[in-house]
């Protein structure tokens, strides 16, 4: 396996990761200004996420999930964000896609496969599912 390939795509995650966990942040602090009405927070969040998105995933309508959906953690400080462990990297380089999955440090002990396409070079997010121990099974699940 290419490591070079590898390490590109955790870090590529990795940014994403924490500039979730940043917008989250921002969400919360935005919440917390009296002198915003709700519409004017929705599109400064909107405005967050999308560079977000524009620069992380894959060009694709998302109806159920961000940026089109607002909807985010309630933290308090960084401290509250839970922990991530990447646990491995699939890559097919002939179909140009990577399948990294991680961990989360929740109640749940939450596992996600986080699914990466090969556009024009760069590695991006199309895709997300989380791993069902009721079901047995991996469940699609909005970003």
């Amino acid at each position: 396996m290419n490591t070079s390939v590898e390490n590109a795509i955790k870090e590529r995650f990795v940014s994403f990761y924490k500039a979730m966990n940043d917008w989250y942040l921002y969400c919360n602090s935005l919440d917390k200004d009296e002198t915003l009405t709700y519409f004017e927070k929705t599109n400064k969040q909107k405005e967050e996420i999308k560079v977000i998105f524009d620069r992380y995933c894959t060009k694709r309508e998302r109806k159920k999930g961000l940026p089109n959906i607002i909807s985010y953690e309630v933290l308090s400080s960084e401290d509250d964000l839970p922990k991530m462990t990447v646990t491995s990297v699939n890559i097919d380089m002939k179909e140009r896609i990577a399948i990294l999955e991680v961990e989360i440090e929740d109640s749940l002990s939450s596992k996600y496969q986080y699914i990466f396409k090969n556009c024009r070079g760069e590695w991006l997010i199309d895709s997300r599912k989380r791993y069902s121990y009721w079901k047995k099974k991996w469940i699609i699940e909005a970003l």
